[in-house]
């Protein structure tokens, strides 16, 4: 349901609870459990400046969830030394280029 925020803040608070709850259940489908919490907080936060207090809780499922970071690898302390080795080698060639 598209609204603005003047015409959220005019609403009963039972009524946008249940936007709020009808948001969050629409869009796990497609977004990430943090970014649902992120928009979540922005209403709240606006509400809040408006000096309305929802009273129901709204839980979303895998709120503390980063699904673009879930599957990176820690580098490792090899591979680590290796890419400053690397760094410092391309670097001593750009200044100190050996003369041919």
């Amino acid at each position: 349901m598209k609204t603005t925020p003047v015409a959220l803040a005019e609403k009963p608070v039972k009524e946008i609870e249940d936007i709020l709850t009808d948001y969050v259940t629409g869009a796990q489908k497609n977004h990430a459990g943090s970014y649902i919490r992120n928009t979540t907080k922005v209403v709240k936060s606006w509400l809040a400046h408006n000096e309305i207090q929802l009273k129901r809780k709204i839980r979303i499922a895998a709120a503390n969830e980063t699904p673009t970071l879930k599957y990176v690898k820690c580098q490792t302390r090899c591979k680590i030394q290796r890419l400053k080795r690397d760094f410092l080698c391309r670097l001593m060639f750009m200044f100190f280029k050996p003369l041919l």
